[in-house]
C-alpha cells in the first residue's frame, strides 16, 4: 500500500484508479500523436482524446499560393519499423526520396555529409591527434561544452562552440549537455569512410565518428527515406485518418473524469534558450540538394527543398526553405529576404514566396540540475527514434 501511494505521488501521470473513464493528452506534435497510438495499442476500450488548438507541432504547414509550406526540413526513415507500423504507413502512402545532402564550413563544401567537415580545417592534424590521444572516461557533465570537451577534445569543442553561438547567441557552456541532439554533435566527420569504418569495429571512439549514410543503410532497398504527398501536410492528414480508424479523438474539449497527460510537463519546468529564427521560402524550378547545413560565418544555417522532394509543383515551380537564426535580432525582414535570395542564387534562380519569423524555435535548454526519471516524458529526446523509445518505457510503467 505504501509503495502504491508513493508511486501515485512520484509518477502521477502513470497511475490512475478504476474510476477514470478516459485519457486526455495535452500536446500537438509527434510526441503526442505517438503516445496516443501506443496507448490505444495497450488499452483498446478507453476513450483517448488529443487536446490541441492547432494539431501538428513542428510538422505544421502554411498554405501560401497553393503550396503547403513545411517549417523546415523533416524527413522520415522506413528502416524504423516501429514508426511505420505504429502510424500504419504503407508504401502506397509515401514518396521515396533520393537523399542528397551537403555541408559548408569556412574552408569548403562537402557532399554526402550533413556534419561539419573537420578534414578541411587548417589545423586538421592537431585536431585528429588530440582526438585520438584522448582518454574518454565517463564523467558527470552539466554543460554541453564539458560534455564535448571530454568526448572530442579542446579544438573540436572550440569549433562546436562557435556553431552553438551561431544558432543561439550563447556559448555551449550555458547549454545543458543533453541538448546535444539539436546540434548534430553525437558524431563528427574526422576521417574518410574506410578509416571510420575500421575504427568503428575496433575502438569505442568509433561510435563518435560519422560515415556516409550509404555505408550504413542498404540503398538497394526502396523507400529508405521518404515523405508524403504535400510533405508534412500529407503526414498530418495521414495521422488524422489513422486516429479515426483507432477511435482517437482530436478535440479542444477534454474528456470528463479522465487522466490528463501533458507531454511537455517536464519541459515547461526547464529554462529555454530563446532561439529567434527567420524562415524564408523561395520559388524555384529545381534545387540540387535535399538539404545543406551551413556552419560557415554566413547567417544561413540550413537550406532545404521540401517543396521539390514532396513533388509540389505549380506552373513548373516549387519552393525551397531557408532557416536563418538571428539570436541577436540584428537583421530586419527585408535584409533577411535579400540575404536568402542572394545565397540561393548560387544554386538556382529564385523568386520570393513567403517570410515567417519564429520568436522561439529550436527546443534548447540552459544547464539544469537533476536526472530525468525513465517514467517521465523526456524533453531531451529529439529524434523520432529517441522519442518513441522514451514513450514505450513510460507506457510500460502504466497501471490502470
Amino acid at each position: 500500500i505504501e509503495r502504491t501511494k508513493q508511486r501515485k505521488k512520484n509518477c502521477r501521470i502513470l497511475y490512475w484508479d478504476k474510476e477514470v473513464r478516459g485519457i486526455n493528452i495535452n500536446g500537438s506534435g509527434f510526441k503526442a500523436a505517438y503516445l496516443a497510438l501506443k496507448l490505444r495499442q495497450k488499452y483498446s476500450k478507453i476513450p483517448i482524446t488529443l487536446l490541441s488548438n492547432s494539431f501538428g507541432g513542428i510538422y505544421s504547414t502554411i498554405d501560401v499560393n497553393g503550396f503547403k509550406l513545411d517549417l523546415g526540413c523533416h524527413l522520415f526513415d522506413s528502416t524504423n519499423k516501429e514508426f511505420t507500423e505504429t502510424f500504419s504507413i504503407k508504401s502506397k502512402d509515401i514518396i521515396p526520396i533520393e537523399l542528397r545532402y551537403a555541408s559548408i564550413n569556412n574552408y569548403g563544401f562537402t557532399k554526402n555529409f550533413a556534419l561539419y567537415d573537420f578534414r578541411k580545417h587548417p589545423e586538421y592534424e592537431m585536431i585528429k591527434d588530440e582526438f585520438l590521444s584522448l582518454d574518454q572516461k565517463s564523467k558527470i557533465h552539466k554543460s554541453l561544452f564539458d560534455w564535448s570537451l571530454n568526448r572530442y577534445g579542446k579544438r573540436i569543442t572550440g569549433v562546436l562552440d562557435k556553431i552553438c553561438f551561431k544558432i543561439t547567441g550563447t556559448s555551449c557552456k550555458n547549454i545543458d549537455y543533453r541538448s546535444e541532439g539539436m546540434f548534430l554533435f553525437k558524431r563528427i566527420l574526422l576521417f574518410d569512410n574506410d578509416k571510420t569504418l575500421k575504427l568503428k569495429k575496433k575502438l569505442e571512439i568509433g561510435n563518435y565518428l560519422a560515415a556516409e549514410t550509404k555505408f550504413v543503410h542498404d540503398y538497394s532497398k526502396k523507400y529508405i527515406i521518404f515523405t508524403f504527398e504535400k510533405g508534412n501536410f500529407g503526414f498530418l492528414e495521414h495521422i488524422k485518418k489513422v486516429f479515426k480508424q483507432k477511435n482517437i479523438l482530436l478535440s479542444k474539449t477534454p474528456l470528463d473524469n479522465a487522466i490528463n497527460i501533458n507531454v511537455n510537463e517536464y519541459q515547461d519546468k526547464l529554462e529555454k534558450i530563446s532561439t529567434p529564427l527567420h524562415l524564408v521560402y523561395l520559388k524555384c524550378k529545381d534545387f540540387p540538394y535535399t538539404y545543406i547545413h551551413d556552419y560557415s560565418d554566413s547567417m544561413i544555417f540550413r537550406i532545404s527543398s521540401p517543396g521539390i522532394y514532396s513533388k509540389q509543383f505549380i506552373n513548373n515551380e516549387s519552393y525551397v526553405c531557408l532557416e536563418i537564426p538571428d539570436p541577436k535580432k540584428i537583421k530586419n525582414k527585408e535584409e533577411i529576404i535579400n540575404l536568402a535570395q542572394t545565397y540561393t542564387s548560387n544554386y538556382t534562380k529564385n523568386d520570393f514566396l513567403h517570410y515567417l519569423y519564429v520568436p522561439s524555435s529550436y527546443p534548447i535548454f540552459k544547464v539544469s540540475n537533476g536526472n530525468i526519471s525513465k517514467d517521465i516524458l523526456n524533453p531531451f529526446c529529439y529524434s523520432k527514434s529517441e522519442i518513441m523509445e522514451n514513450i514505450k518505457t513510460v507506457i510500460g510503467n502504466l497501471n490502470i
